[in-house]
Order: structure tokens, then C-alpha cells, then sequence
């Protein structure tokens, strides 16, 4: 099919949207659409669009969010700006917590990782959530970064932040990778 004989339909914050500026959307095993935004959580249909924001989720400390995300079972989680990780059981939302300590207040991006779930955070680093427990990853180099993305390939975690250049982490140590050795600039929006 030629694209000129292809039709489309856009939405907008005009004729359904909350807001024009998307920071993520997935379409999830349900076929929901699910977009973040800076004013709320959207859920699309294709024809209408549920608004999830501190006006139905009285939890929520501001109603902006970073990104969204599916596991294997199907569960949603969210990242957003001020009140940690929110999730989604496909019935109800609800704070993440743990059981030692406390999840970052802004968490950036996730990466959900088999039996664990890497939480990049706005200006407080690396955290590592494993069996319901949190840990912060110590490092001098993490020490209070602001962390954009996180992907992992076999051997390695890939950190993008913020400034600090791109990281990549062995499970122990952290080998830093910035202008001095070839990157145009210091801030990593995303990798892949």
C-alpha cells in the first residue's frame, strides 16, 4: 500500500489527549495504549481515553510520570516524578513499596530484568530491587546522577545520564564512558 492511500487519525490535547508532550506509550497484552505525560497517565482504546492523575489516584504527589512499562506477567509499572513507582495489576493502581527501605520519590526509568528491577533516579543514583528488597548501587561515579536510561545486553548494564556520559556495570564495577573518549556530548538521553 503506497502511503498516499493510507489514512490516519491524530489525537491531540484537543480532541481527547490531557497533553500534547508524551513521554512514553506502550500498547500493552490487554491492546490498551498507555501514555505518560507530565499531567497524568492516559489509557487509549482507540476511540476513547481514560485520564488516571492526582483527580482519581489521590496517592499521587504530582501527576507527572517519565515513563511506562509491561512485564512478562502483564503488570504495568510507571515511573514517575514524585511518587516513586506506581503500578498497575490490570484492576487497580497502587504505590510499590518495599520491604527494607524506601523506593526514590522520582524514579526516571526502570528496567525490569527477570527477577530483578533496576530503578534509574533522579539525582540519587542506581537502585537494584531483588526479592522485594532495595539496595542502592555504591559507586562513586553514581553517586547522586541523574540516570535517563538503562538497558542490558549479556554481560553488561548500559547506564545513559544526565551529564555524567554513558556507564556500563558488571554487576561490581562501573566503567564510565564520556566526551574525553569520543561521545558528543555528556548527557545520554537513551540507548538501545
Amino acid at each position: 500500500m503506497k502511503l498516499s492511500e493510507s489514512s490516519y487519525y491524530q489525537w491531540t490535547g484537543e480532541n481527547g489527549l490531557i497533553s500534547n508532550n508524551i513521554t512514553s506509550a506502550i500498547q500493552a497484552q490487554t491492546g490498551f495504549i498507555w501514555i505518560t505525560t507530565y499531567n497524568g497517565i492516559m489509557r487509549f482504546d482507540g476511540v476513547r481515553v481514560d485520564v488516571y492523575d492526582r483527580g482519581s489516584l489521590s496517592f499521587l504527589s504530582t501527576d507527572a510520570f517519565y515513563r511506562v512499562y509491561e512485564d512478562k506477567q502483564g503488570m504495568l509499572w510507571f515511573a514517575s516524578q514524585g511518587s516513586g513507582i506506581i503500578q498497575y495489576d490490570g484492576k487497580k493502581f497502587s504505590v510499590y513499596s518495599v520491604e527494607n527501605g524506601v523506593v526514590p520519590k522520582s524514579a526516571r526509568c526502570l528496567l525490569i530484568d527477570d527477577s530483578v528491577m533496576w530503578v534509574g533516579s533522579n539525582n540519587e543514583g542506581l537502585f537494584k530491587i531483588q526479592n522485594n528488597k532495595i539496595e542502592t548501587v555504591s559507586d562513586p561515579l553514581l553517586a547522586s546522577i541523574t540516570i535517563l536510561g538503562l538497558v542490558r545486553d549479556r554481560q553488561y548494564l548500559w547506564i545513559a545520564t544526565d551529564g555524567q556520559g554513558l556507564m556500563r556495570y558488571d554487576g561490581q564495577t562501573i566503567k564510565r564512558y564520556s566526551t574525553e573518549n569520543g561521545l558528543s556530548s555528556n548527557t545520554v538521553n537513551t540507548i538501545c
